[in-house]
């Protein structure tokens, strides 16, 4: 039983999940998005919202992670200010009651009671309002199904409406109502995705992970039995209720490590080829990787190139100062004929 699986049959023994109930602090916005409301009208695409897609082969739920913009750091900002302000304020009142506290204590000849407690100092160097990216988490299912028939084939796919941006896939985590979690997060490495405004980004069974061999599941899970796995490629269902909206597949990215923010398991995604590989530790993006071996070949090519035009130039150069000789000693010899 893979741990989709395995999560699957502990949650449901436990609390039912709200559908894109935020957690505590949750501030970016999303929605799940099901079938039957689309073809009613009752939920539609908009063209300035991104949707992620995606399909399992049976019910799963997981937590993505949005890479915060210029808008979402700027409101962090302005609250940590706000919030700061305030607990400099409180952290004032309580130094004063503190210092009133002492000095009646140490007034006291026999000093019968503790010594008064100071409050701990409250700079800008240490404030904290939690880290931003906790605010960004989308999370998805097992409930709020998008469709559970693809391309005649019982399977489960889900559709979340979610902000404009960069996502970076978090593990096959269950968010509760209440801001517990379970599950794994891939905090040592994972894959990221673009999600384009009026854009359905399409991860296809990607996250279903029967594209992953036996040695790509033991690079990413400590302890993993070989079960003979017989990877499948990813495939794409289509959905006749979206053959009118601009459904793109999900460029892949690697994604390095991220924040454990709930305490939960700590793990990474199985390496995935042309996208996520890894150096013991190490997160590599060899698309990256890749980009700059193309780029490093591409200068050193120019280099040859200008240094092949340098050595004609000065080859040309040579040519015309012996061309300039030869015609001088022409010259020289024609006006001695002619002096003769």
């Amino acid at each position: 039983m893979n741990i989709i699986h395995k999560l699957i049959a502990a949650a449901s023994a436990s609390l039912a999940l709200a559908a894109a109930a935020p957690a505590a602090a949750q501030e970016v916005e999303y929605d799940a998005i099901e079938e039957k409301n689309l073809l009613k009208g009752k939920a539609s695409i908009e063209a300035d919202k991104g949707y992620i897609l995606l399909t399992l082969p049976a019910r799963g739920n997981g937590i993505f992670v949005k890479t915060p913009d210029a808008d979402d750091i700027a409101e962090y900002n302005e609250e940590w200010e706000e919030k700061y302000e305030k607990a400099a304020e409180r952290y004032a009142k309580k130094l004063k009651s503190y210092e009133q506290q002492l000095e009646y204590w140490e007034r006291q000849r026999r000093k019968r009671t503790a010594r008064p407690e100071k409050p701990e100092e409250v700079t800008r160097e240490t404030f904290s309002i939690g880290d931003i990216e906790r605010r960004m988490l989308v999370s998805f299912g097992p409930q709020y199904v998008f469709s559970k028939d693809t391309d005649g084939e019982k399977s489960y796919s889900y559709m979340i409406q979610v902000e404009p941006g960069t996502y970076t896939y978090y593990g096959p985590i269950f968010l509760m109502p209440n801001g517990q979690t379970m599950g794994t997060c891939y905090c040592m490495g994972s894959v990221k995705f673009e999600v384009g405004a009026g854009e359905i980004t399409d991860l296809g069974t990607f996250m279903a992970q029967d594209w992953a061999s036996d040695e790509d599941m033991q690079m990413a899970t400590v302890g993993y039995e070989p079960m003979g796995r017989d990877p499948q490629p990813v495939e794409y269902p289509t959905f006749a209720s979206l053959a009118d909206y601009n459904v793109v597949p999900a460029d892949l990215r690697a994604a390095g490590k991220m924040n454990n923010f709930f305490g939960i398991l700590i793990g990474r995604h199985p390496p995935v080829e042309g996208v996520l590989a890894y150096d013991r530790d190490r997160v590599i993006d060899v698309k990256e990787a890749e980009a700059i071996a193309a780029m490093e070949a591409e200068a050193e090519a120019l280099a040859e190139a200008a240094e092949a035009v340098a050595e004609a130039a000065e080859a040309i150069e040579d040519a015309e100062a012996a061309l300039g000789e030869v015609v001088a000693e022409s010259a020289a010899e024609t006006a001695a004929g002619s002096e003769n």
